[in-house]
């Protein structure tokens, strides 16, 4: 699709994500910031681990009325079971960013129930003109980008997704570069065991944070 530099109108970007977006946020290797900027984006990034999908919506209550030009969105990480619900909430988010153009990253694929989360991301890519998707589940299967759980980012790991983001975005519509905007949500100690130490991510499984009520029974949990 085409970069959504190219659709926005300036270079506010807002980043909302769980773990996979909090550990290249500024508190740890800053590499989001650090790419999108040289790109001309000012650059919030408000992602907390654990967060599942409706942490989009919170952040938005928050924050959308300081006017933004583009947002990216990675959240489904952290999956109740329940993929009515988190389309629900996701079509949510990006219709409440509507028209500004908004680009979902899919989920990797550690467990069945995350075909879910990317089959829905897919379709409400297709049901809206102004969204696009970078499919990270694609980029994993290289490799080399996890820590041992699995699931979070290993140093090597954050580099990519921070350069296929900026791919994904290319260049804003400024010849200045960009900046870093302070963050608000910056709790990570739901999974903070599996978030980057100044040398690797230790191992550890995304906690259950603030989904909607579930049947106890139906939570998952990884090894």
């Amino acid at each position: 699709g085409e970069p959504l530099g190219r659709n926005a109108e300036g270079t506010r970007l807002l980043l909302i994500g769980d773990s996979i977006f909090a550990s290249p946020s500024s508190r740890y290797g800053n590499e989001m910031c650090d790419t999108l900027t040289q790109l001309g984006w000012n650059v919030a990034v408000e992602a907390e681990a654990g967060s599942f999908v409706n942490f989009g919506q919170k952040v938005l209550r928050n924050r959308f009325d300081e006017g933004w030009d583009a947002v990216v969105v990675f959240l489904g990480t952290n999956f109740d079971g329940n993929a009515a619900n988190y389309e629900t909430r996701l079509r949510d988010v990006v219709e409440t960013v509507w028209p500004l153009p908004v680009l979902l990253l899919t989920t990797g694929t550690f467990r069945s129930e995350q075909a879910d989360v990317n089959e829905v991301i897919w379709a409400v890519r297709d049901s809206y003109d102004h969204v696009t998707v970078l499919d990270w589940s694609t980029i994993l299967e290289t490799g080399g980008l996890l820590s041992d759980d699995g699931v979070h980012l290993n140093r090597n790991g954050r580099k990519v997704i921070a350069t296929a983001v900026g791919r994904a975005l290319q260049f804003a519509p400024t010849d200045q570069p960009g900046t870093c905007l302070d963050s608000r949500f910056r709790d990570d100690s739901k999974v903070k065991d599996a978030m980057p130490s100044a040398d690797e991510p230790a191992a550890d499984a995304p906690a259950e944070s603030e989904p909607p009520p579930v049947d106890p029974a139906a939570e998952t949990t990884l090894p």
